[in-house]
């Protein structure tokens, strides 16, 4: 009897691993929504940093240099009228008046300085003068010695004051000048207004 073949099955043992667990992967974070700023949070760049300038003051100096020079030696003044107003216009005392003002240095009118004629007066005291006064009326209206007076003063450029109680006896060419009305009622209103259209017509040299 052939004996009996014992057949053992010999088993290796399997380790058994543990399962490996992939991590899983983490969680985006929620996209971040980015909003423009606005202009006013928008920070400057160095380059964009400018110091803040002062504002410009122009500072408008009205009085010119000749008008500085008349007013420190006084103003002088020319009347130009028809001698029959000198007592209708008060001439005499509006000159006196005048003159007593500081900046008032005289008041040159034919009848005061009657030397010479009336053309050589004018002819020499109109260029002299820093403001020619015409006291206008019916009569310097028909007047040729008032006319070339306040044609010449025109022609070389003098400011002119006409001082009226009708505008209609203003002449034409003079009526784009501001002037004075004549208040026989009010002598003293009447030679202020003349002073202070006299002393803007300098310092805004016009």
């Amino acid at each position: 009897m052939v004996g009996a073949v014992v057949v053992t099955r010999v088993t290796r043992s399997r380790k058994i691993e543990p399962k490996k667990v992939k991590p899983k992967p983490p969680k985006a974070a929620p996209a971040k929504v980015e909003v423009a700023p606005t202009k006013a949070e928008v920070a400057p760049t160095k380059a964009e940093i400018t110091p803040a300038k002062p504002p410009i003051v122009i500072e408008e100096t009205l009085t010119t240099k000749k008008t500085t020079k008349i007013m420190e030696r006084g103003l002088k003044l020319f009347f130009s009228y028809s001698s029959r107003d000198s007592e209708r216009y008060h001439i005499a005392e509006f000159a006196r008046r005048l003159t007593e003002l500081p900046d008032v240095e005289e008041a040159l009118y034919w009848e005061k300085d009657a030397t010479s004629s009336i053309i050589e007066y004018m002819d020499a005291n109109v260029g002299k003068c820093d403001i020619f006064i015409l006291f206008c009326s019916e009569q310097t209206v028909s007047s040729g010695a008032v006319k070339i007076e306040w044609q010449a003063a025109l022609s070389i450029g003098k400011d002119i004051v006409p001082v009226y109680d009708n505008l209609d006896h203003v002449p034409t060419l003079l009526k784009t000048f501001r002037g004075v009305r004549f208040r026989e009622d009010d002598i003293d209103g009447t030679i202020n207004n003349i002073h202070e259209l006299i002393i803007k017509k300098l310092t805004l040299h016009k």
